[in-house]
Formats: C-alpha cells, sequence, structure tokens
C-alpha cells in the first residue's frame, strides 16, 4: 500500500480485492451453509478486533464492507475495506482516522 501527492493531487494504492461479502451472498441465492456463515462471522469480528487492538474505533459494519482478499498474504481472508468513518483513540480521546489500516484482515476463511 502506498499514498502521498504528487504535482498537488493526492493518491493512495492498495491491493486489489475480491467480491464484498453482501455480493457474494446474493451470488449464492441468499444462502450460505451455517459453517460458512460461522466462519465469514469469525472472520469479520477478528477484524474488527484487530482494528481495535490498534485504537481505530471501526462503526461501519456490514457485509458489504468486508471484502475478500485474491492474493498475497491476503488471500482466501476477509479484509475490511472502508475506513470512511473509522475514529482513533488515542489517550482516551477520539480523534478523526483519515488513512488506511494494512493489517485489518481475519484468519483465512
Amino acid at each position: 500500500m502506498d499514498y502521498g501527492d504528487s504535482d498537488g493531487v493526492r493518491f493512495l494504492v492498495m491491493e486489489r480485492l475480491g467480491t464484498n461479502l453482501l455480493d457474494l451472498f446474493r451470488s449464492t441465492g441468499c444462502s450460505f451453509t451455517n459453517a460458512k456463515l460461522a466462519q465469514y462471522g469469525e472472520a469479520m469480528l477478528d477484524a474488527v478486533r484487530e482494528c481495535h487492538s490498534r485504537k481505530i474505533l471501526y462503526v461501519d459494519v456490514k457485509p458489504d464492507n468486508f471484502m475478500l482478499g485474491l492474493s498475497g498474504k491476503n488471500a482466501g481472508k476477509v479484509v475490511i475495506a472502508d475506513f470512511g468513518v473509522a475514529e482513533k483513540f488515542i489517550d482516551s480521546k477520539v480523534i478523526l482516522f483519515s488513512g488506511a489500516l494494512d493489517a485489518a484482515t481475519s484468519n483465512d476463511v
């Protein structure tokens, strides 16, 4: 992942991700097995726990904000994709979080 400013234009480059969990659910005819549902649910919780362990309050929990990684260290993992309303806690104060979190991923699904 990389970000910066080039000639006054801000940019963010990140890995390409697969489908989000909402679209995946719809593509299966709105049917996951209980085991798959439990795996995805646990993976989502693990990703949110990772954010919280880094003092980032992730509040936009919904299936379309969790995506499957396609390659590299995130292949097959559930990854949080949208930090637009996340906030960072520093010394019990809340500050607006603007940036990317590299390792907000779960265990393999």
